[in-house]
């Protein structure tokens, strides 16, 4: 495998039977002044009686020694996180992992998260457990590869880039963006290459795939445009594909999956002098001053989102239009919404977002993630300044929007939003997580990345995003804000929210303009972990802008449905208790 930071550890499995699964673990030989490096485990692969059985190990660095081992546990296989005890065989193996070649140094060196503040800088590796798993926006002419790396900013894998990998354009595009984790060492991904369905299309609307990939970078499972279209006609659905796979994809516990694209709609009945008035300059020009809403009704070319699912077979089961469940006109929108009316604002705030000539992206939804208890999925869409929660397992419906729950703070008095304060719930967000509370079937814990655009055209400098925490009470549509912490940078777009497993939470702003770590100005992007006072105990940042960052205790585990520690603790209103 033409990857220097992993290995491939093989063991002839003899007569254990198919009840087991084997599992590696690795640790780093201590060198002189360490303090021991603690066992970290790989995923499980099932074995085959008398077959050898095969592992692909990373997160290692470069260049550096250690030890490996396996054992065999029980199916179903554990999670790398889970303490499984198993059975022992064989004594440890060393192995030294290669330098990383030139060649990837330079083309990932722009991207790496490296630590700008550790609380206790002086700890070793094991104390600041886990990976920053990141992928990385186009600097330049070439796309960075998404990347991995330990806490110190190290290194420790990166998506192979050779024939056969996850690239299907023929130039430098067609590595794609990951967007999620999807479990076990496996990732999902979508790809733009010039060339990837039709070398005679030029455009990249048109040329978008998705893909789930595996360590090695090879793709278990692709979709196209044109495959999705046919799935779509034999099952009597719409054609809707147009952008397939943007921002978010996910794998439900039964293991479907949901993938999450956007489709037009196009009013060819308009005169031809109306739909010339909406090309990409003038709205930009018009943008700038008061803008008659109905104006953007006039738009030929309406893009919204679509969900798609698929089962555990991947055959397409569902189609979802965004347009047939959360239509709203920009006008009532403008009425109903905080953002416009309230602020006296042009009509920037559920903005028509006009991304080519004579188009209008309506929706931008961003995050995909589905309720583990009931099946609901939570839909962010960013133009709306909303997340609604979908009555998936029915008909799609929206049961309700998290924007428009009663708020309270964390005393339960309620929560007053005061415009002219800075003081809101969230706009423009990115990336919302849902965590169970331990013992509260009817309690979420809900983090979200609030961009906070809106507030910042009300205020201007100087501009900050905020890392929302709020329990959710879907039952009584009631939400206490537990932090709204004013972040150090303003991330006009992209960003991550994430509980950790510590009951730290991870906030990641993926694009913003100032001073770097180089000193440059430009488009760089941070990561900050907050601990539950509101202090940030940890952040890293880079001179490039960023999609997604995801903080994981192995890169074999996925970030959905992981296990908070501590939510018993959290201040749940006795109201609630009724």
């Amino acid at each position: 495998m033409p990857v220097a930071l992993s290995a491939l550890y093989l063991d002839a499995s003899g007569d254990i039977s198919d009840d087991f699964c084997m599992r590696v673990q690795y640790r780093r030989v201590a060198q002189a002044g360490d303090l021991p490096d603690v066992w970290h485990y790989a995923t499980c692969n099932e074995i085959r009686p008398g077959m050898p059985t095969y592992m692909t190990v990373v997160g290692m660095q470069a260049e550096t020694e250690y030890q490996l081992r396996h054992d065999y546990v029980r199916v179903p296989r554990p999670q790398p996180h889970d303490a499984v005890q198993g059975m022992r065989d064989g004594e440890a193996v060393t192995f030294t992992t290669g330098a990383i070649p030139k060649a990837v140094q330079k083309r990932v060196s722009p991207y790496v998260m490296r630590p700008q503040h550790i609380e206790a800088p002086n700890s070793p590796v094991s104390e600041h457990e886990g990976y920053m798993l990141q992928s990385t926006l186009k600097k330049g002419k070439k796309p960075g590869l998404p990347t991995a790396t330990d806490m110190n900013g190290n290194i420790v894998y990166y998506l192979p880039y050779y024939k056969g990998a996850y690239q299907f354009g023929s130039d430098d595009t067609g590595s794609g963006s990951l967007t999620r984790v999807s479990g076990k060492g496996t990732w999902f991904l979508n790809g733009s290459g010039k060339n990837t369905l039709n070398p005679g299309m030029s455009t990249q609307i048109l040329s978008q795939v998705w893909a789930e990939i595996d360590l090695e970078g090879v793709p278990l499972w692709t979709l196209s445009i044109y495959q999705v279209n046919d799935m779509l006609l034999e099952g009597g659905h719409e054609l809707i594909a147009e952008i397939l796979g943007h921002h978010d994809a996910i794998r439900t516990p039964d293991g479907r999956t949901l993938l999450l694209g956007a489709y037009s709609s196009v009013d060819f009945d308009l005169e031809p002098e109306v739909y010339k008035l909406r090309d990409f300059p003038e709205c930009n020009e018009e943008r700038k001053g008061p803008t008659p809403t109905e104006r953007a009704e006039e738009v030929a070319e309406q893009h919204w989102d679509f969900v798609l699912e698929f089962d555990a077979d991947r055959t397409l089961t569902k189609s979802w239009k965004a347009k047939d469940h959360i239509y709203q006109t920009l006008a009532e929108q403008n009425e109903e919404s905080y953002n416009s009316i309230m602020f006296d604002l042009p009509a920037l705030a559920l903005e028509p977002m006009y991304y080519s000539d004579s188009a209008m992206d309506r929706t931008h939804c961003n995050t995909l993630h589905m309720d583990p208890s009931d099946g609901g999925v939570f839909l962010s869409a960013r133009h709306y300044d909303a997340v609604f929660k979908l009555d998936w397992e029915n008909d799609g419906e929206p049961l309700f929007n998290i924007q428009e729950l009663a708020l309270y703070d964390a005393d339960y008095q309620p929560y007053v939003k005061d415009f002219d304060n800075n003081i809101g719930f969230f706009s423009h967000q990115h990336c919302i997580e849902t965590y169970q509370v331990e013992g509260r079937d009817d309690v979420k814990l809900v983090s979200l990345f609030d961009n906070n655009n809106t507030l910042v055209i009300k205020h201007g400098q100087p501009a900050h995003s905020n890392g929302v925490l709020a329990l959710v009470h879907e039952a009584r549509r009631e939400a206490v804000i537990l932090m709204r912490k004013p972040l150090p940078t303003f991330c006009a777009a992209l960003g991550t929210s994430q509980v950790l497993a510590n009951g730290n939470t991870w906030y990641h702003c993926g694009t913003h303009t100032g001073e770097g770590l180089s000193g440059k100005v430009g488009s760089s992007s941070t990561v900050y972990e907050i601990n539950t006072d509101g202090d940030i105990v940890y952040s890293a940042g880079c001179d490039a802008a960023s999609y997604r960052v995801w903080r994981l205790h192995s890169l074999y585990g996925g970030t959905d449905y992981t296990p908070v520690a501590g939510t018993e603790s959290l201040p749940i209103p006795e109201a609630w208790d009724v």
